[in-house]
């Protein structure tokens, strides 16, 4: 969708929303968010009697009943010139007399009063004017007719259009007075703003209107009711910009209601913008006979729309446009694409002819600038855990123009980017071209995740008896979020305290997992990190397995060498350094050895000689732990005899034991040889 720019001829400027607010210098109805009812017809009545005022003011729709309220308190609630104890506005809908509104006369106030006049419906409160006022000097009629004129002022402009009913008020004056004639008279003072060129008065009551006068003018002076313009009730009464002084004459004294309706100048006003902001709602007021006409810009690009193409009175593009009533929407099919060759906008200009009824033949001239369609898409990047920039791309056929205006809502940064915003909220971009900043505004919102980058979960530690019991490092087990990238990465680190990691002086083991978004381990703004930690304690001594007990033939405890490496020792040995896994030794310790030892033990019983030898090994934290293996020696072979012979000899005596023969035998032992291991 195009974007679009309107102007006309006398301005020279953007046009902008016309947002019907019933506000002037003398009063605001602006209807609060909340409430379903809205203010119009606002005037002040001069009561002739007393020469106090009355404000009085229309409530249109809504439901409920209101309080009429001075918050100023000059007047109690709810009084007024009409006895109306409440408002009541009916929640059905159904018509109130004498019309669907509710007409309403404030006061009395006393001259020079400081008010401040609102409706209130419980927590509903909608202002309808404030200010200060006093009759004192206003009427232009005492002179003429007599002090007894009652007297209205009543603004009309662009904003405040809304016709003024007036009900049930008898008119004043002397019968016969200068210029008043024979009839008595109401005086009604008009200030007329911009986009107003006149009134109509229409009234009603007892005796007709058959033989009402009117006369009104801008300048008010003894000469008034001869130089005045008299026009007919119902006929329009054109007025000059400022204030004017009309006087309503009829015969009688009965009471009369009235309607004063503002009759719009011949003006070309762009109503809204459609929300696709490339259509414009145009009203031509004052008339409803009108010309129009496509003319060339000036520009010198030759844009035109000379059938009237963009314009529709409801018939099609460019079909019996003469209506005073009607859309601008850009035709592609016929003018083409707007695309970034068109980054100024395309222009396009109307003229617009009536005869007007106060001024006569008018011409008015429109201008409507259409601009390359265009829209945002938001990203981040992240600058840290807690703060991102957001960035826009301007997209559509205008993607590539320069020439726009940047608003970033509620944080004053009118720039295409937005730095340090934080995560969890909401941010908006609006976007507009220049002259278009009220009217046509892109806006784009994007929600900042809570979370940008962080680890939700860290390898779990715990306890370790030493360094080599702690697991490898495993970074594709750390769990993270990251919304900011996809080159993150995972570094390691780990340190350590300077404890032993025995009892009474642990060792502390930090094994730290950062997650880097950019994967560059340099810049640190981009990073977060969490740490794995082993306490380390070295609490359980060895497990020492002794080899088998041995059981051999031997005499002596020195025999163990015959079935062990290790010779036997009573004093302690260390062969830490030794081989003793052939030994048949089995030691259990996944911390490290400081020393393994033994020593023996010898007990002899008879022929059998025990040896305990036992093995001692100590760990690195000095718990220790100990096994026994036993060795048993026993001689178990006997002695053996061998050789031996009968001796003789001869018999030198009575005693052969004292024979020389007989003792070398014997001392011989017969020549027999013995043997024993032991």
């Amino acid at each position: 969708m195009e974007s679009i720019q309107l102007k006309t001829n006398r301005k020279g400027v953007c046009a902008s929303k016309l947002l019907v607010l019933f506000f002037s210098l003398f009063f605001a109805g602006n209807l609060s968010s909340q409430c379903d009812a809205t203010i119009g017809g606002v005037y002040y009545f001069c009561d002739p009697d007393e020469m106090d005022f009355f404000v009085g003011f229309t409530v249109n729709g809504g439901s409920g009943t209101f309080n009429v309220v001075d918050l100023n308190g000059n007047v109690t609630n709810n009084s007024g010139y009409y006895t109306i104890p409440r408002i009541a506005i009916p929640m059905t809908g159904i018509p109130l007399s004498p019309s669907t509104s509710e007409y309403i006369q404030f006061g009395p106030f006393s001259n020079d009063d400081v008010f401040d006049i609102v409706l209130q419906n419980g927590g509903c409160t909608i202002p309808v004017l404030s200010g200060s006022y006093t009759c004192v000097g206003k009427s232009n009629t005492n002179a003429m007719c007599g002090a007894t004129v009652p007297y209205y002022e009543i603004v009309f402009n662009s904003s405040n259009a809304q016709e003024v009913d007036i009900l049930e008020n008898n008119r004043g004056g002397n019968m016969g007075g200068d210029c008043c004639g024979d009839g008595r008279a109401v005086e009604f003072k008009i200030e007329i703003g911009t986009g107003i060129a006149g009134i109509t008065l229409t009234g009603e009551g007892a005796g007709g209107f058959g033989n009402a006068t009117i006369l009104s003018g801008s300048v008010m002076d003894m000469n008034y009711c001869m130089n005045a313009d008299s026009s007919e009730l119902n006929d329009p009464i054109c007025l000059e910009p400022g204030i004017n002084t009309v006087i309503f004459i009829k015969d009688g004294n009965d009471d009369n209601s009235y309607t004063i309706t503002p009759v719009p100048s011949f003006n070309v006003i762009s109503i809204a913008l459609t929300e696709s902001c490339d259509m414009y709602a145009i009203d031509v007021g004052g008339t409803s006979e009108i010309t129009w006409t496509a003319i060339d810009n000036g520009r010198g690009d030759g844009i035109i729309d000379p059938g009237l193409d963009n314009l529709d009175c409801g018939s099609g593009p460019g079909v019996n446009i003469i209506c005073n009533s009607l859309t601008f929407s850009y035709n592609t099919s016929v003018h083409g694409v707007i695309d970034q060759m068109f980054c100024g906008g395309k222009t396009y200009k109307y003229q617009v002819a009536t005869v007007d009824s106060c001024a006569g033949a008018v011409m008015d001239t429109l201008e409507i600038t259409v601009y390359p369609d265009y829209g945002i898409n938001l990203s981040f990047e992240c600058d840290d855990p807690q703060s991102v920039t957001i960035n826009s791309e301007i997209t559509g056929n205008g993607s590539t123009c320069m020439n726009y205006l940047y608003n970033w809502v509620g944080e004053g940064v009118m720039t295409p980017s937005l730095s340090g915003a934080m995560p969890g909220q909401t941010y908006t971009l609006e976007v507009t071209l220049p002259g278009l900043d009220t009217i046509c505004v892109v806006s784009q919102s994007i929600t900042i995740p809570d979370v940008l980058f962080d680890i939700t979960s860290c390898p779990p530690g715990g306890n370790a008896l030493c360094l080599s019991q702690i697991p490898a490092a495993t970074p594709g087990s750390v769990v993270y979020v990251n919304v900011c990238g996809t080159s993150e990465m995972i570094f390691v680190s780990e340190t350590q305290d300077m404890g032993s990691g025995c009892v009474g002086d642990p060792l502390t083991f930090t094994r730290t997992y950062t997650l880097d978004i950019d994967g560059d381990p340099m810049t640190t703004n981009d990073q977060v990190s969490c740490d794995q930690v082993f306490i380390v304690v070295d609490d359980v001594a060895p497990i020492v397995t002794a080899p088998g007990d041995e059981a051999f033939e031997g005499c002596e405890a020195g025999d163990v060498e015959t079935v062990s490496n290790f010779a036997y020792s009573t004093i302690s040995v260390d062969i830490t350094n030794e081989d003793y896994t052939t030994e048949g030794l089995m030691i259990t310790e996944v911390c490290g050895i400081q020393s393994v030892e033994y020593i023996d033990e010898m007990m002899e019983v008879g022929c059998v000689v025990t040896v305990n030898r036992t093995y001692t090994v100590i760990d690195l934290c000095n718990n220790s732990n100990s096994d026994i293996q036993v060795f048993t020696i026993t001689d178990m072979t006997p002695p053996t005899l061998t050789g031996g012979m009968n001796g003789s000899g001869e018999c030198t005596g009575s005693d052969p034991s004292m024979n020389a023969g007989y003792i070398a035998w014997r001392d011989s032992h017969a020549g027999a040889m013995t043997t024993d291991i032991c």
